[in-house]
C-alpha cells in the first residue's frame, strides 16, 4: 500500500460547531459506483480526499479508509492543506463498498461510494502445430483458454513475430506458409481479455524446417510399349527452398503376382523380351534428394501384347471328301512377343461364311448324311490364341464330294438249310446321297466255284450236298460309284437227332435210392446215335458220362432236387433235352428198443429204457415221446426231446400190481414211428426223503413196501447204555426196521399218540410205567453214498410240571468200520422250546445214524420231529 497525504494551511475561524467536510477527488466518477467499469485486481488504484474542518485542526482529524470485503484500508490524518492521497494494488476482487469518515474534536462525518475489482482472464494454454513445420506447412496455433475466475468471457488477441519482429498485419490463428523461410524462428503471443481489461501474456514459437522436394510429374513413355522396346522415365522436380536435387532411378518389374527388381539405374529401360512378358507391368521409381530429405515418385505401364498369326492352314485329306470321312484341320503360327499359342476350331457349312451353320468344334470334323450333302462347301476356321488372350483368325475350303452305296445287310436263308431247300439271299444297300438310285449285283458261288445264277434266289437242283459251303455275294452301284461288296457263307446242314422223351425212375426216390434215366429218342437221316448224361443235384453238376444211373448214398440227400441233361449225338450234330425236377423225400427213422423195469431203482419210479436208439438215413436229428398207459387211462404225454424227458412214472402213481405201459414214439421231424412195452408194479424201493413220523408211525401199519419185525443188531458196546435189552419180553421189545428202531413198553400203545404238548407231526417215546429205566431213540441206516441234511427238533415233556428234568439228548454216527462219530449233543428240558439238530454230513451206504437219549425220571416223553434228506 502506498499513503500520500496531502495538507494545506487555512485561515482560522471563529469557533464554531461545524462538522468535517470530505470531498472525493478519486477515484473518478467514471469509477465510483460503475461496476461496469472496473479496476483489475493488482493494479494500483489512487485514492485522493479533501478534507476540511473549521472546528479542528486537521491535524487532529482522524481519517479511516474502509472497505466492507477487506476491511480497514488506512487510517491516519490529512496533511495541512487537507489532501489525503492513497495509492493502493492489494483489494480483493468484487464490487467494494468504500467508507471514508473523518473524526474532528467535536463532530463526525462518514461518506460511501462503491468501485470494482476485476480478476483479469487466466493465461491460455498454446500449442503450435505442425510441430515441426518446413516451408510448405502452414503455421497454426491452437488456444485453450482457461475459465475466467469472475465467470467472464474471454477473448485472445493474437500477434506473430518473426524473429522477434511483429508482424501487424497477422492477427489470426493461422500464419499462411509464403510468409515462412527455412531456418526462421516464428513466435505467436497471446494475449486474454475479458470485458474489463487484458490478462497476462504467453508465448511459443518454432523454427521453420526444411521442405522436401516436389515432383510435378513423373512418365513413361512411349504410350504403348512392347517386351522388346525401350522404355523413357521422365520426371520434373521442384524445391521451394531452391535447393540443388539429385535425381535417381530403379526400375521393378510385376509379373505372376512377384515383384522383382530389374538391374537398371538410369532413365532409359531398354526391351527385355526374355525377362518381361506381355502383360507385365513395369515400374519406374524417381528418387529426388535435396540434402536433407528424399522424396519417391513412380509410374507405371502394362506392357502390350501382340497378336499372334496363323502362317498356313490346310484341311486333310484333300479328295475323296463325304460322308464318313473324317476331316482335320492343321494351322501353324507364330507370336511376335514369343508368348506360347493355342490353336482353336470350328467348321462351318458354307465357303468361308461366318454365317453358316456350326458343323463342330476342334480340329475334326466327321462328315454325315446329317451334316453335309455332296456339292456343298466346309470351311475350318482356325484361331490362334496366346496366353495373353491375343487371338487371329484364317480359314480354309473343303467341298464334299459322291459317296458310294454301301451294304447294310446280307443274310441267307434258311440258316441251315438242307440239300432239299431253296436258299435265299436277303440283301439291302443304303445311299447317304439322297439323290442317288442304287441297284444290287448277286454273284453265287459252291465251295469257292461261280456259278451263272444273278438272282437272290439258289434253288436245291443248283447241285450242292451235305457239308458244301454255299457262297452269296452282293454289290451295290450307283450312277457313279460302286459299294463296296458283302458276302454271307453258310454250309449244308445236317439233320440233328431228336429227344422225344426223359423218364426218371423210381417214382418216389430216398437217400439210398438208385435213380434211373429211361429217354425215347430219333434220327431223321437214320444215323447211329450216342447219349451223354449230365445228373444235376440242387442245381450243381454232380455226374457226367455215359451213365443213365445216380446213386443216392452218394449224391444226395432228402429235400434235394435231381434232375438230368441228356445230349443226344450222330455222327455231325447233337440236340439236348432236360428232364423235370425230382424230390428227394423224408426217410422216416427206425424203430427203437425200449425195456420196462418191474421195478425202480430211483425213488420207486417205474423207467422206461430205450435200449437202442432210432437210426435215420437221413442224419436227422431224433425227438422221442413218452407216453405212459396203465389200466385206467392215459397218465402222461411228454414234451417232444431228444433228452428223453418223461421217461418214468413217479412213484405217487403207483400201485402194486398195476400194470403200465410205455410207448416210444421217434421223430425226425418229418416222419415218426412208435414202439411199446408194459410191466407189472411188484415191489418198491426207499424212497430218498425220509420223514421221522412216517417211517416209525408205518411199524403198526405197514405197507408192503417194508419188511418189518426184524430185530436188528443191538449197538456195539460203547453204546450199552442205550438199550437195557433184557431176558424178560414183558418188560421190553426191540422192535426195529431197516430205517427205525423202538424201545417201548408193548402193552402201552398209546406210545405214539400226539399228546396236546407236541407240536403236530411230532412222534413220541417214554418208557414203561414199571419204574424200568429206558432209554427211547431211533436208528437211521443210509441206504447208499451221498450228502445228508439232517433237521431234526427234539421236545421234552413230564407227565407232571415238578417232575421236569433235563435229557440229554446225543446224535451218532457208526461206520462201516465201526468207528463212532459224535455229530452233536443237546439239553431238553420239559417244557420249553425244542433243541434242533440242523447238520449236513456226508454218509457211505450201511452208515448208522443214532439218536439216543439219556435220563432216568420216570414219566419222561421224548418228541421227535424232522426230515433226513438225502442226495446221492
Amino acid at each position: 500500500m502506498y499513503l500520500f497525504i496531502l495538507s494545506a494551511c487555512f485561515t482560522e475561524f471563529p469557533e464554531r460547531d461545524f462538522p468535517p467536510v470530505i470531498t472525493i477527488l478519486s477515484p473518478s466518477e467514471e469509477y465510483r459506483d460503475q461496476i461496469d467499469n472496473p479496476y483489475n485486481v493488482g493494479s494500483f488504484i489512487p485514492f485522493e480526499f479533501l478534507v476540511v474542518d473549521p472546528d479542528s485542526k486537521l491535524n487532529t482529524v482522524t481519517v479511516v479508509l474502509s472497505s466492507n470485503i477487506d476491511g480497514t484500508l488506512y487510517q491516519g490524518v490529512p496533511n495541512a492543506d487537507g489532501n489525503l492521497s492513497i495509492l493502493l494494488a492489494t483489494l480483493s476482487a468484487g464490487e467494494h463498498q468504500i467508507s471514508i469518515s473523518a473524526e474532528g474534536d467535536q463532530n463526525y462525518i462518514s461518506e460511501t461510494f462503491g468501485i470494482a475489482l476485476n480478476t483479469p482472464p487466466p493465461a491460455p494454454i498454446l500449442t503450435m502445430l505442425p510441430e515441426y513445420p518446413t516451408t510448405e506447412d502452414d503455421l497454426y496455433v491452437d488456444i485453450l483458454l482457461v475459465d475466467d475466475l469472475d465467470g467472464d468471457d474471454v477473448s485472445f488477441n493474437v500477434e506473430w513475430l518473426r524473429g522477434g519482429i511483429i508482424q501487424p498485419e497477422e492477427d489470426s490463428i493461422y500464419l499462411p506458409s509464403d510468409l515462412t523461410n527455412k531456418e526462421e524462428r516464428w513466435y505467436v503471443r497471446v494475449t486474454p481479455s475479458d470485458s474489463f481489461g487484458e490478462g497476462e501474456s504467453i508465448s511459443t514459437s518454432v523454427i521453420i524446417g526444411n521442405a522436401a522436394p516436389q515432383f510435378t510429374s513423373v512418365s513413361l513413355s512411349p504410350e504403348e510399349v512392347y517386351n522388346d522396346q525401350p522404355i523413357l522415365c521422365e520426371s520434373q522436380v521442384s524445391d521451394i527452398d531452391g535447393d540443388s536435387i539429385e535425381i535417381s532411378y530403379r526400375w521393378e518389374l510385376f509379373s505372376n503376382g512377384i515383384t522383382v527388381d530389374l538391374d537398371e539405374s538410369s532413365e532409359l529401360l531398354l526391351g527385355r523380351p526374355n525377362e518381361i512378358s506381355p502383360n507385365d507391368r513395369v515400374y519406374c521409381h524417381v528418387t529426388a534428394d535435396d540434402g536433407e530429405q528424399l522424396i519417391e515418385k513412380e509410374d507405371q505401364i502394362l506392357i502390350g501384347n501382340r497378336n499372334p498369326e496363323i502362317t498356313d492352314i490346310i484341311i486333310l485329306p484333300t479328295s475323296e471328301i463325304r460322308a464318313g470321312t473324317t476331316l482335320e484341320c492343321i494351322a501353324l503360327g507364330t507370336d511376335s512377343d514369343g508368348d506360347s499359342f493355342d490353336f482353336t476350331y470350328k467348321w462351318r457349312k458354307g465357303a468361308d461364311d461366318t454365317s453358316g451353320s456350326l458343323l463342330a468344334v476342334g480340329e475334326t470334323l466327321v462328315l454325315t448324311t446329317e451334316n453335309v450333302v455332296k456339292g456343298e462347301y466346309v470351311t475350318c476356321f482356325a484361331t490362334v490364341e496366346d496366353i495373353y488372350g491375343a487371338a487371329s483368325t484364317s480359314t480354309s475350303i473343303a467341298v464334299v464330294e459322291n459317296t458310294p452305296p454301301s451294304m447294310t445287310f446280307a443274310v441267307l436263308s434258311p440258316s441251315n438249310p438242307t440239300t432239299s431247300e431253296d436258299i435265299l439271299c436277303y440283301a439291302s444297300a443304303e445311299d447317304i446321297d439322297s439323290t442317288d438310285t442304287v441297284t444290287l449285283e448277286y454273284q453265287w458261288s459252291i465251295n469257292g466255284l461261280p456259278i451263272v445264277n444273278s438272282t437272290d434266289t439258289l434253288p436245291s437242283s443248283s447241285g450242292f450236298s451235305f457239308s458244301d459251303l454255299v457262297t452269296c455275294s452282293v454289290t451295290p452301284t450307283d450312277s457313279f460309284d460302286n459299294g463296296a461288296p458283302m458276302s454271307e457263307t453258310i454250309q449244308i446242314e445236317n439233320n440233328a437227332p431228336q429227344i422225344n422223351s426223359i423218364e426218371i425212375n423210381p417214382e418216389s426216390i430216398y437217400t439210398d435210392s438208385q435213380v434211373t434215366a429211361t429217354v425215347d429218342t430219333n434220327d431223321p437221316d437214320g444215323d447211329t446215335v450216342s447219349l451223354t448224361y449230365m445228373w444235376y443235384v440242387d442245381g450243381a453238376l454232380v455226374q457226367s458220362g455215359i451213365y443213365n444211373n445216380l446213386d443216392g448214398d452218394l449224391y444226395f440227400d432228402k429235400n434235394q432236387s435231381i434232375y438230368v441233361d441228356v445230349i443226344v449225338s450222330d455222327s455231325y450234330d447233337s440236340t439236348a433235352e432236360t428232364s423235370a425236377s425230382v424230390s428227394v423225400q423224408n426217410s422216416p427213422p427206425s424203430e427203437p428198443e425200449i425195456y420196462l423195469s418191474e421195478y425202480s431203482i430211483n425213488d420207486d419210479q417205474v423207467l422206461c429204457e430205450i435200449v437202442t436208439p432210432s437210426t435215420d438215413l437221413d442224419g436227422d436229428d431224433i425227438d422221442y415221446l413218452f407216453e405212459w398207459h396203465n389200466s385206467q387211462l392215459l397218465l402222461t404225454s411228454g414234451m417232444i426231446n431228444t433228452n428223453w424227458v418223461d421217461d418214468t412214472v413217479a412213484s405217487s402213481s403207483t400201485h402194486l400190481d398195476d400194470q403200465f405201459t410205455c410207448t416210444v414214439s421217434a421223430s425226425d421231424g418229418q416222419d415218426s414211428v412208435s414202439t411199446s412195452t408194459e410191466t407189472s408194479i411188484i415191489a418198491c424201493e426207499l424212497s430218498y426223503s425220509y420223514s421221522i413220523e412216517e417211517d416209525l408211525s408205518d411199524i403198526y401199519a405197514p405197507d408192503p413196501c417194508w419188511e418189518i419185525g426184524k430185530t436188528d443188531t443191538l449197538p456195539p458196546v460203547s453204546f450199552s447204555d442205550f438199550v437195557n435189552m433184557g431176558t424178560d419180553s414183558t418188560q421190553m421189545i426191540y422192535n426195529c426196521l431197516s430205517s427205525a428202531c423202538v424201545a417201548h413198553n408193548p402193552t402201552d400203545e398209546t406210545v405214539y399218540y400226539s399228546y396236546g404238548y407236541f407240536p403236530g407231526g411230532a412222534v413220541a417215546f417214554h418208557p414203561d410205567d414199571t419204574g424200568i429205566t429206558m432209554y427211547p431213540g431211533f436208528r437211521w441206516t443210509a441206504p447208499t453214498n451221498g450228502t445228508c441234511q439232517l433237521t431234526i427238533e427234539v421236545y421234552g415233556i413230564s407227565s407232571y410240571a415238578t417232575a421236569s428234568t433235563d435229557v440229554n439228548v446225543l446224535l451218532y454216527q457208526l461206520d462201516a468200520q465201526q468207528n463212532i462219530s459224535l455229530l452233536g449233543e443237546a439239553f431238553v428240558n420239559g417244557y420249553q422250546n425244542p433243541e434242533e439238530f440242523d447238520l449236513l454230513i456226508p454218509v457211505s451206504s450201511g452208515d448208522l445214524i443214532y439218536l439216543l437219549v439219556e435220563g432216568n425220571s420216570h414219566y419222561d416223553w421224548l418228541g421227535v420231529r424232522g426230515d433226513i434228506s438225502c442226495v446221492y
